[in-house]
This record gives structure tokens, sequence and C-alpha cells, in this order.
């Protein structure tokens, strides 16, 4: 198997949900009981500064993020991902300074997309994804639907509230209750904070709408390169 490095730490809680998704792949699919049935996997939390409503340290985050890719590369994984979607507007930036490849949330959430022939989608992330169009113009014919101002507002504080440990039934309903507002094929999780939510929400919406859980297709793809 291949060595994993994980770029987490935005934010810790859902990056600790990324590697259990990981490890119950390998318990639920390929029966891992014993410690040498598990892949090697190194995580660094790297304190960034906020970035859900905006980037004001650009330059900091960039430094860091690269400084962090690199000590994974030193520490002799394969392969680094990074289960933050906002982070990816760094994307280019780190790639560029290390030499290993690092799979990218937003196109592996996109090639799902595609293959489920789905044409009109929520964004359901930070303010700092939409601003920067992380999900537009990646050569994709998915219209995305970006919620109102005062809707992203709402989802700005329930990504705070994840942030700060508090997975509440209540923030459930809201996002329950602005998917329910737009005629769409469904929803894309552009948060890996709002993916801690989605067990709740789930069965609370329409079976016709689709969910394209972000942190969840990264680990599917992650464990398919490790074991490649």
């Amino acid at each position: 198997m291949k060595k994993l490095g994980i770029l987490g730490g935005m934010g810790p809680v859902s990056t600790v949900y990324f590697y259990d998704l990981i490890i119950k792949i390998f318990q639920k699919r390929y029966n891992a009981v014993y410690h040498s049935d598990y892949p090697y996997i190194a995580m660094l939390s790297v304190p960034i500064p906020d970035n859900v409503e905006d980037l004001k340290q650009k330059n900091k985050m960039r430094e860091e993020l690269i400084e962090a890719a690199q000590t994974l590369e030193k520490i002799g994984v394969d392969l680094i991902v990074m289960p933050c979607n906002t982070e990816h507007i760094f994307y280019k930036d780190i790639t560029e300074k290390v030499s290993l490849p690092v799979l990218n949330i937003v196109d592996e959430t996109l090639k799902q997309v595609q293959k489920k022939n789905c044409k009109k989608l929520l964004l359901l992330s930070t303010l700092s994804t939409i601003r920067y169009g992380l999900y537009e113009g990646r050569g994709s014919s998915v219209n995305i639907v970006k919620p109102s101002q005062s809707e992203q507002n709402t989802v700005n504080k329930i990504i705070y509230n994840l942030l700060a440990g508090k997975v509440l039934e209540e923030d459930a309903d809201i996002i329950v209750n602005i998917i329910d507002k737009y005629e769409l094929d469904g929803v894309i999780v552009g948060c890996t904070e709002l993916s801690l939510l989605f067990d709740i929400i789930n069965p609370k919406i329409s079976k016709n709408r689709m969910v394209f859980d972000s942190t969840k297709i990264l680990a599917e793809k992650t464990v398919e390169e490790i074991l490649r």
C-alpha cells in the first residue's frame, strides 16, 4: 500500500472525520482487523488563519500549507490529500512545490457529478469557496446554484458551530430548509465541516436529490489510490 499524507487542520474536527472514513472503508470493504491491514498515514493539523468568510492572510496561508506539504514529502509519503475545499485555492501553489501527487477534492467531486449526469446543483460551502469560484469554470457543464446572501451568512454560522464541535439537529434542519427552496438535481457538500451534518440531513431531503459529499468522495478516491 502507498503511504498517505493528510494535510489537515482545516478544521481539526473534519480532518478526524476524514481519517475515520478511511479507516471504516478498510474495515467494511477489506475486513481490516490487524494493525498491518491498515495503511501508513501521516497527518499534519495546520492551524492556518480563518478561511470561512474571507482570506485576509493569503500569503501566510499559502506559506504554511506549502511548508506542511513539504514536511509530509520529507516524511516519505507517496500521496497527499487535503480534506478542505477552501484551501484548494492554493492547490496549484502546493503542487508546484512538491513532487508528489496531490488529490484535488473539487475535481474528484465534479467527476462524480458528471458520472451521474446531474445538471443543477446547490453548492453548500464557505463563502470563500464561492467567492473564488472553486466549483466553476473547470470544464464542467454543471449549473452551480449559490445560496442567497442571507442563506450564505447562515451557512457560515453553521460552519463555525461545527468548527466548535457543535453538531446540532437544528442546524441540520436549517440546511434542509435551504435545500428545499430550490429546484435541483442535487447538492454539493463543498465544505468538509458540513459533511459532519449530512448523516442527519440525508434522511430529511428528497430521494430524488443526489448528495455529492466532497469529504466522502475524497475518502473513496484516497483509498483507491492507496491500493493502486
